[in-house]
């Protein structure tokens, strides 16, 4: 890992600061440290900067720096803006050093990952109308820069600009939950939810409603990885505002497509893939789809 990081440009990582303020650690240490605890299945950078300082083997990676929490959340904040970059910088170098010859054949795989948002704080249609319309006569009522009156309810912000961050929020919401209430009068009746159970997030509307890996109904997202099938190496990854691995795989095949000079000639998948749309769209660009299809009785073994 240390080796990998060094042949990395440096540059990509740098340009990312402004040149202003404090001297910042340096970027290749922070990656290195990012990378290490990624690997180990940390991926809070406040479990970064506690293990900087407890941990022996980072003492040697981090050449004896301790970073602070603060550090640690504005690097990874900051390697969020290139990581593609570096990940594409990634399969060029283990091109040249055949480590990935020819990658005719790949496999794809999604998770569930839940979002920054209660589960217990979702509302529908109804609920959101009330609460905007308590929001509004309470900014209303009130002088600038007075406190909610008593007796206002839980979620209500407490300062003037809170409130009004809330309201503008609200008006976002409004046109997703609209949105999904328009998707859902399309189905068909037998798959159709009652009105008041389409819901959304107040802090994050965009995140779909869904069952995560623990079966857990809450807001999530969809994380897309595609590897090469010999070597393992990650060639590419999304993240989708959906709950479900539906629609995800011909957008990851032309993302990756070109970083491969065109290789990709078989996927390997799940059944959730092998839609028909997806299977017209790959025999249009000449790729077999290959997906393992359980049949009820083997799913009941």
């Amino acid at each position: 890992m240390e080796k990998a990081v060094r042949r990395l440009d440096r540059s990509v990582l740098e340009e990312t600061y402004s040149g202003r303020g404090s001297p910042a650690y340096r970027p290749d240490i922070m990656l290195r440290l990012a990378v290490y605890e990624t690997m180990r299945g940390v991926g809070s950078p406040s479990r970064w900067a506690s293990d900087a300082e407890d941990r022996k083997s980072l003492h040697w990676l981090l050449r004896g720096l301790e970073p602070s929490v603060r550090a640690c959340y504005r690097f990874r904040d900051r390697l969020g803006e290139v990581v593609e970059e570096i990940l594409q910088e990634i399969i060029k170098d283990a091109t040249q050093e055949g480590l990935l010859e020819n990658p005719e054949v790949v496999a794809q795989d999604g998770s569930f990952h839940r979002a920054c948002a209660s589960r217990h704080r979702l509302v529908n249609q109804d609920q959101l109308s009330k609460r905007r319309s308590q929001l509004e006569e309470c900014m209303q009522a009130e002088p600038a820069g007075n406190q909610p009156p008593p007796g206002a309810p839980y979620w209500m912000p407490s300062t003037p600009i809170g409130r009004a961050d809330l309201l503008s929020r609200m008006e976002k919401v409004q046109q997703v939950l609209e949105e999904r209430l328009e998707k859902n009068a399309r189905r068909r009746k037998s798959h159709r939810l009652e009105a008041k159970h389409v819901c959304v997030s107040l802090s994050d509307p965009e995140a779909p409603i869904g069952r995560d890996k623990e079966k857990v109904f809450c807001p999530l997202y969809t994380a897309q990885y595609m590897t090469d099938y010999r070597s393992g190496l990650v060639l590419g990854f999304e993240v989708t505002a959906t709950a479900t691995d539906v629609g995800t795989l011909i957008p990851m095949i032309d993302k990756i497509q070109p970083l491969v000079g065109g290789a990709i000639k078989r996927v390997c998948t799940d059944a959730t893939y092998a839609t028909v749309l997806e299977l017209a769209e790959c025999q249009e660009r000449n790729i077999d789809l290959i997906a393992l299809i359980l049949n009820q009785a083997n799913v009941s073994r």
